[in-house]
């Protein structure tokens, strides 16, 4: 029994309490524009860790601090510049030398546009579309009312409309909202944005 306390003790003294995050873990910048995050680093005992951040894409982003020592560091929080030097989407991660400390809530996703209103002019002419679309449908609805008639309705139409639809709202809802499907999409198109937004999962 008093093998297995002091074992126990040693094992409590030996690990390493460490909680490590970032103040946000999205940023949407324009091309050449800066912005600050920190890392926050609190309830750390003593240990020689090194923070080493990883770049998914290094002509996408910079950032102007590669590895943090851990130090003799308590409660602090550490501004981190973040520059973009090209359009795309690129995420930003930490590993760390000491493996007991987790630093999986430690990511940065970095969005660059080039030309913000752009971005903008898509959202609104994408709106415009889905309205339009739905409306569409609306005139055609009263007309068969006015006559009391369904006469050459196509079910063949109708059936094909509804697979069809069905498919792209699962495409649509699988690519923005399983992590693991948009991080594929990515990984084939990197300096790519995802297409699919709030508006096109409204239309689905």
């Amino acid at each position: 029994a008093v093998l297995c306390t002091s074992l126990a003790l040693i094992s409590l003294l030996g690990t390493v309490t460490c909680k490590l995050t970032v103040s946000k873990h999205d940023l949407t910048l324009t091309l050449n524009e800066k912005e600050t995050f920190d890392l926050e680093i609190s309830n750390t005992s003593e240990t020689n860790a090194v923070l080493q951040f990883v770049i998914q894409h290094e002509d996408i982003v910079n950032i102007s601090t590669q590895s943090v020592d851990l130090s003799g560091l308590t409660n602090v929080s550490i501004p981190i510049d973040v520059e973009a030097i090209g359009a795309g989407h690129s995420q930003v991660y930490a590993n760390i030398s000491n493996s007991s400390i987790n630093v999986d809530d430690v990511y940065l996703r970095v969005t660059v546009h080039k030309i913000p209103g752009l971005d903008t002019f898509s959202l609104v002419i994408g709106w415009l579309y889905f309205v339009a679309w739905s409306i569409s449908f609306y005139p055609q609805i009263y007309i068969n009312w006015r006559r009391k008639s369904v006469v050459g309705l196509n079910f063949d139409f109708i059936v094909l409309n509804i697979i069809g639809f069905t498919l792209y709202g699962i495409f649509n809802l699988g690519l923005y909202c399983i992590p693991e499907i948009e991080d594929e999409y990515f990984n084939r198109y990197p300096r790519g944005l995802n297409p699919v937004q709030n508006k096109t999962i409204s239309c689905s």
